[in-house]
């Protein structure tokens, strides 16, 4: 559907314009500027496994210029989540932070942005409510136009180490993370009695799974001790990361890494890579090496070979951990936005702010994976 405005023509497409529009991907050096979370491998695999099992529609907005160029990339979907039909991005627990694909110097006024979101919604069509969580305040050094909406700040931030803008001599020995440096060797020469100790990354198929079997198992505990559930299971949550690390998306979209004790892992780590920048995004490590601090080792493995590695930033991505504020050099503000569309979508925010009691949150999850085998409602009217 093609609309009009006198600055900017707003169309939106359905799940072939990844392909159709020539959708930027994660090593382009075309004109656009994006996060990993948006770019057309991350969101094509989270079509094939979150979104199909979430029976999620895909909504790819565009904002062009008058003659037709894009400025702005936009991926969003509608769920139908008991009942309710949300407006939401393509995210399901996967993406740190949710923003538009930004034209290159392109600069979009708050009035601009808010004619051009009502257009959006308007070629979307009927929905409840509109939920969008982690808009990240910066797409690189671009202001996110999408704050321009009402939003409010979310707890957690997002923190980046700027790699480009540093020497890792230098970074290493400012006083904070000196002082977790000398920790981490203590406890390496601990460990390293044991046996020895390597770092190592996953350069085949092979390599991936054995490292990504160690790494899964490690986190899911880490998820049943503090969740009391496991993220994995949650709809085409594994196939996801799987599917990060397989076939021709391994060390182009997702990296898996690990610190090994002869064959044991005793930390893994699995990220996403786009152009220069690398996102440190699940990490785990064995508890039965807990004494040891293999998480932090891995981590400054993981950060050492960032700047080893010519990246001009380590993303350590969205939550408030003591580890990233010792380690980050930028802190991004995220905000979300929430919007009732319909007396149904009141009903929605409300249910939402009652489940966010854990043993309510946990019957929620519940009757979120037993709706996952029916069909889906039918869409709600205005």
């Amino acid at each position: 559907m093609l609309l009009a405005q006198q600055k900017f023509r707003v169309s939106v497409h359905g799940a072939d314009a990844l392909e159709k529009l020539d959708w930027p991907s994660t090593n382009d050096s075309g004109p656009f500027t994006s996060h990993v979370f948006q770019s057309r491998e991350f969101l094509t695999l989270w079509l094939e496994t979150i979104g199909k099992a979430r029976r999620s529609e895909p909504h790819f907005a565009v904002v062009s210029d008058s003659c037709g160029q894009p400025l702005m990339l936009l991926p969003l979907c509608v769920e139908h989540s008991l009942g309710f039909s949300v407006l939401r991005f393509m995210d399901g627990g996967v993406a740190d932070y949710n923003a538009p694909i930004i034209r290159n110097g392109e600069y979009f006024k708050a009035s601009e942005f808010v004619g051009i979101w009502s257009q959006i919604l308007n070629a979307i069509g009927p929905i409840d409510a509109v939920d969008l969580r982690k808009i990240v305040s910066h797409i690189g050094s671009a202001p996110n136009p999408m704050l321009a909406l009402k939003t409010i700040q979310q707890a957690s931030s997002g923190y980046l180490i700027e790699t480009s803008a540093n020497d890792w001599d230098a970074f290493s020995k400012e006083k904070r993370r000196k002082k977790e440096l000398t920790t981490a060797r203590r406890k390496l020469n601990q460990l390293t009695k044991e046996g020895p100790v390597r770092f190592t990354i996953a350069e085949t198929p092979d390599e991936a799974r054995t490292l990504w079997r160690a790494t899964a198992a490690m986190k899911r505990t880490q998820y049943l001790e503090t969740m009391g559930e496991d993220f994995f299971e949650q709809p085409g949550i594994r196939a996801f990361y799987e599917g990060a690390i397989s076939g021709e998306r391994l060390n182009r979209l997702g990296v898996i890494c690990a610190r090994l004790r002869n064959d044991t892992v005793v930390a893994g780590h699995l990220g996403f890579r786009a152009k220069n920048r690398f996102h440190y995004i699940l990490p785990a490590y064995n508890r039965d090496y807990a004494g040891y601090g293999p998480g932090r080792q891995l981590l400054i493995d993981v950060i050492r070979w960032s700047f080893e590695s010519g990246h001009e930033v380590l993303d350590l991505g969205e939550g408030d951990l003591d580890y990233k504020k010792v380690w980050s050099t930028k802190r991004l503000t995220l905000v979300s936005h929430g919007d009732a569309i319909t007396w149904s979508g009141r009903l929605y925010f409300l249910l939402k702010a009652a489940k966010s009691a854990p043993a309510l949150r946990r019957l929620y999850n519940r009757m979120k994976r037993a709706e996952a085998s029916e069909p889906a409602p039918r869409k709600a009217q205005r």
